[in-house]
């Protein structure tokens, strides 16, 4: 257990701020970062045997992912669907309370009180004797949620716990350095692909740089969208994308493609030659891409029963190019 001396909790709390800074900052994801830290915090003498780390995520698929460490185990990892913020889930637990508070929050389990969530009616069924949840806050002001849990007869220890205000701000730092690392990944992949944004975030911008490049291209498109897009209500736009895209963009991610561009409904992908690969492979990547949605939308349309738009009828087009790419800034 930490000393009370503050003086040896300031030492452990520097030790461990100097391991976020030095190398927690090089690990590949938040995910063993999380598991470093809570290792080491409970190695630094704090009784420290469950924690969770809640983090909204600015990402098209999900809400939020929650992370989960336990003394012993595996971190566990969670994805939130987006609007589970208006569920009971999010309603009913620690997590909306202490972003509305704003400052730490804590309940003591080793007694016989009401508890006002049932996650801590479950932690104590599960043995735990003191759970606290602090804000967990980024430099744009968005509020996350960090909580910890013990065992240990008492709860913590007041010491214990302000060694974990004392490296929480660390924390903090090096996860929104990582979180906003892979959100600016993510965006510049979807909006102008993977290699392009792979270069830009690699310093390659100078406007005019030309790269020669070996690829397959696939183009899809549907046939009368022009029409059925001025015929149809937006929302029933959107619903027929959407079930033409689940069709025809899955196969290129498996094929070892990335979609470019996306036009109305028109589909650009492109197969890069690999390195040590041929451009055959790249070719029938994209052809086996194009037979798989093809596929995949004949399925559809033989399953399900036709809406406002009737059956998916489509257009594909491949193409092999050996020519040079040039950025721009």
């Amino acid at each position: 257990m930490l000393d009370a001396d503050s003086e040896m909790r300031t030492d452990a709390a520097h030790r461990l701020t100097d391991w976020l800074i030095r190398e927690g900052r090089f690990v590949p994801d938040n995910s063993e970062l999380f598991t470093g830290f809570c290792e080491r915090v409970a190695g630094a003498g704090v009784p420290l045997d469950r924690a969770t780390l809640h983090l909204r995520a600015l990402h098209p698929d999900y809400r939020g992912v929650a992370r989960m460490w336990r003394r012993g185990h595996p971190l566990a990892e969670r994805f939130m669907d987006h609007g589970i913020e208006k569920t009971a889930t999010y309603l009913e637990s620690p997590v909306r309370a202490v972003t509305e508070a704003g400052e730490r929050l804590d309940w003591r389990l080793d007694g016989d009180a009401p508890l006002p969530f049932p996650l801590l009616d479950e932690l104590r069924e599960e043995g735990y004797t003191h759970y606290v949840i602090a804000p967990f806050v980024y430099a744009t002001g968005l509020v996350n949620a960090m909580s910890w849990a013990t065992a240990r007869p008492g709860g913590f220890p007041a010491d214990a716990l302000r060694f974990l205000d004392d490296v929480l701000p660390a924390l903090s730092t090096i996860v929104e350095q990582k979180a906003m690392r892979r959100f600016i990944t993510h965006m510049l992949t979807t909006y102008i692909g993977a290699e392009a944004g792979r270069l830009i975030l690699e310093g390659q911008v100078r406007r005019g740089d030309v790269r020669s490049i070996t690829a397959a291209l696939m183009l899809v498109d549907l046939r009368d969208f022009s029409l059925l897009s001025d015929s149809l209500e937006p929302r029933a736009v959107i619903g027929m994308l959407n079930e033409y895209f689940d069709c025809v963009i899955p196969p290129v991610h498996e094929h070892g493609g990335e979609v470019v561009e996306i036009m109305g409904d028109g589909v650009l992908a492109i197969f890069h030659q690999r390195s040590g690969g041929s451009a055959a492979e790249a070719c029938r990547g994209a052809l086996a891409a194009a037979t798989e949605g093809l596929a995949a939308l004949a399925e559809r349309n033989r399953r399900e029963a036709p809406g406002d738009w009737g059956p998916f009828r489509l257009r594909v087009t491949l193409d092999r190019t050996s020519r040079p790419r040039r950025s721009q800034s």
